[in-house]
């Protein structure tokens, strides 16, 4: 009886023209988290993890399956300690709890299948024969008659036996009382009506909602604020004769404690799948039971959910304890969801308005395998929502003159874009790797051409910011005399204002690498800001940093940076520079004595110096060398190093050794010198790998 493995799938279904919302997004997937748990001798059991499914996987993946491992599956209160004392120092709510509850659910199944007996037998037995489901349903969508609609859906539910109803609001006092209303007059006055904002409104709102709809004889008004909002709650709560209900968004036994010493709410509606399981689940009844206020569990999910839904729901203790308890009203969501219906082989059955109590073994989950194989998002898409690789920098508008001259004698230009960060990402992209690209630009029609510029290239932009109060960067490229000459128009420009806040940290808790250069810290405080905001970020996660010092002198002006930038040099595990850097910052050229230095004396685990047309030389903890230049005919050296940064780094996430990363990198930097753009060179993977083979010449 002890875990062998845990398996995670993420199922999918579109819903088209079915697609709905509430007041807080629209719904155009139902995307789901399942868990299997397997033992030893081979046994199942099921969890499902309500929120962001990729999120729930990776905690799942990363820190929880390898911590059950080999943990005999009745030690499961241990084991829920254990898992939430892992992360209580910065996953104390949301995603990482919502794993949890997957987790949980799933062993409580596997303790039910090794006994033979329903879960809710284990939890102490089944306080109720039978419990009375409402209908949860009426949410909004692009319907031309949405009113006729949700009053037509509310009739339907009435007809088909159900004794309650859940309705959907946040729209607008106005239109949420109306909606009430003509909801209440079409299903008359025998079904219970249920009304839910889903924390739409502040306190003072909700009062007025509250006090608008008390006419329709309300059964409950759920989640009237913010979850946050305690005393929002208790003010609504003592302005209406409406039961105000709430804790749908709360997590563990911890918060729930909270919210039921602030007296906010007269119903508590924990989630099994949201606030840690049934393990929490039970620990919450027992404060609430203390209290004596009543319990109904919230359920929004597949047949994984409603399962463990309906264990907890029958298992509960009764609200107050009397000859004739309060009755338990069980949620069903009605909304459009295949694996509500069909995921789990044992339906549910309504007989005459109420659910009887189940006698399978364990949470009475079949699981149709087909049906999850079916939906399962392929690794490849999963993997759609992870990176490689994450840069944040500025990128400027690019004006490259169709002639040679001094830039007042030159009337057409073609607009590129150019920028060492978003070059590197480019490059990358170009290689296969996953690249996330964060920056700010100004909204107007430059910082929309960079951004679809970059994007088309294959780098996720999701990560950047339009300001509407300073304007994109532009650069113009002066050709003559064998030189290329760069004037820069970028002071205040919208990337000089990146901030931390700007830093998504969704992205990096994604992502294997962060790539910084020395440009974006000069750029200005806040950028100084967000970078040692972001280097934090990093170290919190355990990411690898990599960075390239790429000093430019206009910008430091009259403060010298060598002891920030030396100081980022020597924090990060991958270090690429060029020699005049390497002088600036160590006070040498000798490329040996620059590499032993920076992986003895900092954190360095991969550097690589480059000497442009010259070479380069690479080293690791075990091997390092010279890398002779690859033969090219050079136009334009503009780019070329953000192209060797490229090849080096994806030679590393390849797993290559630090000597073909070097080859990777001369390769790429060697062709981005053979184009006059900064990134119109750069390689494709194939092209990569046939050069790197030997089967192609570097010329073209």
């Amino acid at each position: 009886m002890k875990i062998k493995e845990c398996k995670t799938y993420i199922v999918s279904q579109k819903l088209g023209d079915k697609s709905f919302c509430y007041s807080q997004a629209w719904y155009n997937t139902r995307t789901i988290l399942l868990l299997e748990v397997i033992t030893e001798d081979g046994i199942s059991g099921f969890g499902e993890a309500f929120g962001n499914a990729f999120i729930n996987k990776s905690v799942i993946d990363a820190v929880y399956a390898p911590r059950i491992k080999g943990r005999h599956i009745f030690d499961s209160e241990c084991i829920w300690d254990d898992l939430y004392n892992a992360i209580r120092d910065n996953g104390q709510k949301g995603s990482c709890i919502e794993a949890l509850s997957a987790v949980d659910n799933a062993l409580w199944d596997l303790k039910g299948k090794y006994a033979h007996l329903p879960v809710y037998q284990l939890m102490g037995g089944a306080r109720r024969e039978k419990i009375i489901p409402y209908a949860t349903g009426l949410y909004h969508s692009n319907s031309e008659t949405l009113e006729k609609d949700l009053v037509s859906e509310a009739v339907s539910y009435a007809e088909a036996g159900f004794r309650g109803i859940k309705m959907k609001v946040g729209f607008g006092v106005e239109n949420d009382i109306h909606m009430v209303r003509e909801v209440r007059r079409a299903i008359g006055d025998e079904i219970m009506l249920m009304v839910d904002t889903n924390h739409a409104y502040n306190a003072m709102t909700a009062v007025r909602l509250a006090r608008g709809i008390e006419p329709y004889d309300i059964t409950w008004l759920e989640e009237p604020v913010p979850p946050e909002d305690l005393e929002g709650y208790r003010q609504v709560k003592a302005a209406t004769s409406i039961p105000i209900a709430g804790g749908e968004a709360e997590f563990t036994p911890y918060g729930f404690k909270n919210f039921i010493d602030a007296r906010a709410a007269d119903i508590l509606q924990p989630d099994c799948s949201i606030t840690g399981g049934l393990t929490a689940f039970r620990r919450i009844m027992t404060l609430a039971k203390l209290q004596n206020i009543q319990c109904y569990p919230h359920v929004w999910g597949s047949g994984v959910a409603v399962a463990v839904g309906l264990n907890a729901a029958f298992a509960m203790p009764d609200f107050p304890e009397s000859l004739n308890p309060a009755p338990v009203y069980f949620e069903l969501d009605r909304t459009e969801n295949i694996f509500r219906e069909e995921i789990n082989n044992n339906q549910l059955k309504i007989v005459n308005g109420y659910i009887e109590c189940p006698q399978f073994e364990g949470l009475g989950i079949d699981i149709t395998r087909e049906l999850m194989a079916r939906s399962q998002i392929a690794s490849r898409i999963v993997r759609s929502s992870m990176y490689d690789l994450v840069t944040v920098g500025e990128t400027m508008a690019a004006f490259v003159p169709e002639r040679s001259g001094a830039l007042r004698y030159v009337a057409d230009y073609n607009m590129r874009i150019a920028g060492a960060e978003s070059n590197l990402a480019i490059g990358m992209a170009k290689l296969g790797v996953q690249v996330g690209w964060i920056s700010r630009l100004g909204d107007d029609e430059f910082g929309h051409f960079i951004r679809n510029s970059i994007r088309g290239e294959g780098v996720d932009t999701s990560g950047v910011l339009f300001d509407q109060d300073h304007s994109t960067g532009i650069m113009f490229k002066e050709s003559g005399a064998g030189e290329t000459k760069v004037y820069y128009y970028r002071r205040h420009s919208a990337a000089s204002f990146l901030c931390p806040q700007d830093i998504s940290a969704e992205m990096l808790s994604d992502t294997k690498i962060l790539h910084l250069t020395g440009i974006t810290p000069v750029l200005s405080d806040s950028c100084r800001e967000m970078v040692l905001h972001t280097l934090a970020l990093a170290r919190e996660r355990h990411l690898s940093v990599s960075f390239d010092p790429n000093i430019r002198r206009k910008l430091w002006g009259e403060t010298d940076y060598t002891p920030l930038l030396r100081e980022i040099a020597m924090s990060a595990q991958i270090v690429m520079l060029g020699l005049d850097e390497a002088e600036t910052l160590f006070g040498t050229r000798e490329q040996k004595s620059i590499a032993d230095y920076l992986l003895k004396e900092g954190k360095a685990e991969y550097v690589a110096v480059k000497d442009g047309g010259n070479g380069s030389y690479v080293a690791d903890g075990a091997h390092r060398d010279f890398i002779p230049p690859y033969p090219c005919r050079c136009i334009e050296p503009i780019g070329a190093g953000d192209a060797f940064n490229a090849g080096f780094l994806t030679g590393i996430l390849k797993g290559n050794d630090v000597i073909t990363c070097g080859r990777m990198g001369n390769i790429a930097g060697a062709l981005a010198t053979e184009s006059p753009g900064d990134i119109e060179g750069y390689p494709s993977l194939a092209q990569m790998n046939r050069i790197l083979a030997g089967n192609a010449d570097i010329y073209r």
